[in-house]
């Protein structure tokens, strides 16, 4: 039987037809054969755009591909003891988070930043159904990254697989009282790395602060229309502060939604 690089371009075509563009860049590097035979064919991956741009202190690759306009941007920074910086997704499934990511180097990774898009109409049960990230969290990459940054959940977020970060942004539709219990109680854990845990989201319960974390407890620095909370961590010198900062008279008729958020932060206290 003939070696793949040793076989008729017309028979290669064949064989590869169905192979996507991770798969032709994997056989690249079988040999300078294969590459060169491979460099010579045609291929449609369905590619809308590729664009690198070099600045002054990084590269960015950016690729928009599929049906769906599935679009990655990896950056990179040119300096040997950095990591390579953030990674950013736009995908409109897990699936296609999952086509990408397990292939990137786990240990070059600081940020994730996850745009996850889904139709706007509730019929689409199937698509946003799609929206989750449990096979996301088992990665590696997850796993090593520094800090997050995910747009478009539908389901509430299981707080154990965030701990590992230092600065998590997340946006979702609903905030619910036992997610906003597991965060506060996530920045008690001596094993959790968490800094700062901010939450965008559009709908909650106007009782449901109050019942998790009681009556607010303003300071003077604090902005006037936010409600503040102080909870010591260690030693009275370190202080949990959560933020609450809600949008009021948001237009909820335009397109893109209004956001309210909650910043839980760790900090030192002030001195009195």
């Amino acid at each position: 039987m003939p070696n793949l690089p040793d076989m008729p371009e017309e028979v290669l075509k064949i064989i590869l037809k169905d192979a996507d563009l991770r798969r032709i860049l994997s056989l690249r590097k079988v040999c300078h054969q294969m590459r060169d035979l491979l460099d010579q064919m045609d291929f449609d991956f369905g590619i809308d755009q590729i664009q690198i741009s070099r600045k002054l202190y990084e590269t960015d690759l950016e690729i928009s591909t599929g049906p769906e306009n599935f679009l990655i941007t990896y950056q990179w920074k040119p300096a040997e003891s950095e990591p390579l910086g953030t990674l950013n997704f736009v995908a409109h499934s897990q699936h296609q988070v999952l086509q990408i990511l397990p292939f990137i180097h786990s240990n070059f990774l600081e940020t994730l930043d996850i745009v996850l898009e889904y139709p706007r109409h509730p019929e689409h049960l199937e698509a946003i159904q799609s929206i989750k990230i449990d096979k996301i969290t088992e990665l590696d990459q997850w796993k090593n990254a520094e800090n997050l940054r995910i747009q478009g959940l539908i389901f509430p977020p299981k707080i154990k697989d965030f701990e590992h970060f230092e600065l998590v942004e997340i946006s979702i539709a609903t905030v619910v009282e036992d997610e906003l219990r597991e965060i506060k109680e996530a920045f008690f854990n001596e094993n959790s790395r968490l800094n700062c845990f901010e939450i965008n989201y559009i709908h909650m319960d106007v009782t449901t602060l109050l019942r998790v974390f009681g009556f607010p407890e303003n300071r003077p620095e604090d902005s006037a229309d936010s409600e503040n909370w102080y909870f010591p961590i260690k030693d009275d010198q370190i202080l949990l502060k959560i933020g609450h900062y809600p949008l009021e008279d948001a237009n909820h008729e335009q397109l893109d939604p209004i956001y309210s958020s909650i910043l839980f932060l760790k900090c030192f206290k002030i001195p009195e």
